[in-house]
This record gives C-alpha cells, sequence and structure tokens, in this order.
C-alpha cells in the first residue's frame, strides 16, 4: 500500500477511535437524548469513506456497514455504534499492520503492539485455567480469575437487541444488559461480564468459552450448544436456563442456582459445582467426570445415563435423586444426607484385667554395729 493511502487509513483510524471514545462516554453518563442519531450518522460517514477506498473489500462494505431502526431508542442506537465502530477499529489496525511498507514504522503504533500482547496473556490465562483444572481433577481448588483485557465496551443497555453472531471478544461489559437478546453463535469469549443480565436471552451456539460472568443474570437464557468451557459463573443464577448439548468443561459454577436447569448430555467435566443448587435439574446423558459437587443440592435432580467417574460427592443432597445405572461402580466420593455414611461397627468390650496381688516389704535395720541379727527376726524377708 502507497504511503499516501496508509496515512489516510490511519487517519480514519484515528477517527473511528475518537467516535468510539465519544459514544462510550455518553453510556456511562447515561447522555443518549439527540446523541444517538448524530453518532450514527458520524460512523456511517467513517464507514463510507473506507468502502471507497477499498470497494472490493466484503467486510468494509457489508459486514461493518450499520443498519438501524429510525425507531428504535437513542441508547439502543449508541450501543450498535460503539459495537459497530469497536469490530472497525479491530479490522482497520489488522489492515495497517498487514500494510506497513515503512521500515521505520514498526515502532510508529505500539497500541498495536500492546493490545496483541494482551490478546496473547488472555489467551494463555484461559488455556492455563483449563489445564490446571484437568490437572487437579477430585482436588477441591477453586481458580477464580477476573483478568481485566483493557478493552472498554462500558455498560450497554441492548435489551432485546438483534446481536446474532456479534463480536464482544475481550470487552469489559460489566453490568450490561442484554434481556430478551438474540446473540445467538455470537462470540462473548474472554468478556468480563459480571453482574451482566442475560434473562430470557438467545445465546445458542455462542462462544462463551473463559469469560467471567460471576453474579451474572442468566435465568431462562437459552444456551443450548453454547461453548462455557473455562467460564467463571460463580454465584450466577441461571434458574430455569436451557444448556443441552452445552459444553462447560473446567467452568466453575461454584454457588451458582441451577435449579430446574435442562443440562441433557453437557459437558461437565472437571467443573467445579460445589454448593450449586441443582434442585430438579434435568442431567441426563450428562459428562461430569472428574467434577466436584461437594455440598452440592441435587434434590430430586435426573442423572440418568450420566457419567460420574471420579466425582466428589461429599455432603451433596441427594434426596429423591435419580442416579445412573452402576453408580456404585463409579469410584464417586460420597456421604450425604441422601445417602448417610453407614454406622460404624461397636467396638468389642475390652477383657478385664486379672487383679494384681498386694505384696508388702518389711525392712528390719538394726543400728547396733556389735550385736548381731535377730534369728527372731526375718532378714528383709517379704511378709504377705
Amino acid at each position: 500500500m502507497e504511503p499516501a493511502r496508509l496515512q489516510r487509513l490511519h487517519q480514519i483510524l484515528l477517527a473511528a477511535r475518537a467516535l468510539h471514545r465519544s459514544v462510550e462516554r455518553s453510556l456511562q453518563e447515561g447522555l443518549s437524548a439527540g446523541i444517538g442519531r448524530m453518532a450514527v450518522k458520524q460512523y456511517m460517514g467513517i464507514q463510507r469513506q473506507l468502502a471507497e477506498m477499498f470497494p472490493d473489500d466484503f467486510t468494509i462494505t457489508e459486514t461493518l456497514a450499520l443498519e438501524t431502526d429510525a425507531n428504535i431508542p437513542e441508547d439502543h442506537m449508541l450501543g450498535q455504534v460503539q459495537l459497530a465502530s469497536s469490530q472497525l477499529i479491530l479490522y482497520l489496525e489488522g489492515l495497517i499492520r498487514e500494510h506497513r511498507v515503512d521500515p521505520g514504522a514498526q515502532y510508529a503504533d505500539f497500541d498495536n503492539l500492546r493490545n496483541l500482547g494482551k490478546d496473547l496473556s488472555e489467551q494463555i490465562i484461559n488455556m492455563t485455567k483449563t489445564t490446571i483444572r484437568r490437572a487437579l481433577t477430585n482436588v477441591d481448588v477453586d481458580f477464580d480469575f477476573d483478568i481485566d483485557t483493557g478493552k472498554r465496551g462500558g455498560q450497554l443497555n441492548m435489551e432485546g437487541a438483534q446481536l446474532e453472531g456479534a463480536n464482544f471478544s475481550g470487552q469489559s461489559l460489566r453490568g450490561s444488559v442484554f434481556n430478551h437478546a438474540n446473540l445467538k453463535d455470537a462470540n462473548l469469549s474472554g468478556a468480563q461480564m459480571s453482574d451482566a443480565s442475560f434473562s430470557h436471552a438467545e445465546l445458542v451456539g455462542a462462544n462463551i468459552s473463559g469469560t467471567s460472568l460471576r453474579n451474572a443474570a442468566l435465568d431462562h437464557a437459552n444456551l443450548t450448544g453454547a461453548n462455557l468451557s473455562g467460564a467463571n459463573m460463580r454465584d450466577a443464577n441461571l434458574e430455569g436456563a436451557t444448556l443441552e448439548g452445552a459444553n462447560l468443561t473446567g467452568a466453575s459454577l461454584r454457588g451458582a442456582n441451577l435449579a430446574f436447569v435442562n443440562l441433557r448430555g453437557a459437558r461437565l467435566d472437571g467443573a467445579n459445582l460445589r454448593d450449586t443448587n441443582l434442585e430438579a435439574a434435568d442431567l441426563r446423558g450428562a459428562r461430569l467426570d472428574g467434577a466436584v459437587m461437594r455440598d452440592a443440592n441435587l434434590e430430586r435432580a435426573d442423572l440418568s445415563g450420566a457419567r460420574m467417574d471420579g466425582v466428589d460427592l461429599r455432603d451433596a443432597n441427594l434426596t429423591d435423586t435419580i442416579l445412573p445405572e452402576g453408580f456404585e461402580r463409579m469410584g464417586v466420593t460420597t456421604r450425604s444426607s441422601g445417602m448417610p455414611r453407614p454406622p460404624r461397627p461397636p467396638m468389642p468390650p475390652r477383657p478385664p484385667m486379672p487383679p494384681q496381688p498386694r505384696r508388702r516389704v518389711e525392712i528390719h535395720i538394726d543400728t547396733d554395729d556389735d550385736e548381731g541379727l535377730s534369728p527372731d527376726k526375718p532378714k528383709n524377708d517379704d511378709v504377705v
């Protein structure tokens, strides 16, 4: 790419970054009236300039084009612009890295190198969490990573939004609202979404691996076939959610509420389910090898056909729980209210000890050196 064209690309990138920061600030301060439409107009202008430079680039001309309904609330418009601008910035940074030809320019963009380092460290952290959990199967250790990648998305209100296939990977969206939103096949891997709300959201096939969803609300959400491996969902509320066929390998669900959840055929190998509420949960055909379910509530849960090799069920509540066939041969560690520990056999009484004979010893000492011992007195003999 010629230097003039590359310089123009840098100028557009600066404009996109400025727009993204302005939108983020408006969302954080709750200022959306009169700003949403202006932000949409500015984004369309930036995207149009790029389309003129790269008319044959489908990503720029189609994928990054923003189509918004003029009747939606302006805070929703700001949310859409924020998402689109973040994707545009990432794509532009990639184009510049690919086409940079100036030998001295390799030292010019330290932001790109820093972002690359953060992306690599994030991937390493996610891989390390899963590896450590698998290595420590049956060891009750809970890893609670909450790494801030530095990618700011702000607190969004995307209730009811159509976000199918959206990319939120690595974004910081703590406390954001996605209730009733369509996030089918979306990418939320490595995102920070603690305290976020996904109540009744559609997350079918979504990639949520390594994501922090601590204290998040996912009640009645549809997560069929979603990838939640290595996710931190501690103390989250998933009551009534559908996770059929989902991958929760190595996920942390300690203290979470999974009452009445559909986990048919789900993978929970090595997952941490300590203190988790699984009342009346459907776990038919699930894979739970090496999972920690200590102190969990499994009252009326259905585990028919589940794999439970090496599961830790100590002090779990198994009242009216339907256990898989051959449960006794699966090497499960259990001592629970539903399966009481057998009483210890009484200790045999100790035989009585025979009485020891009492002995008295009398010692007679004569202090008169000239007089011998009296023949009538015993010489230090025992007297019984």
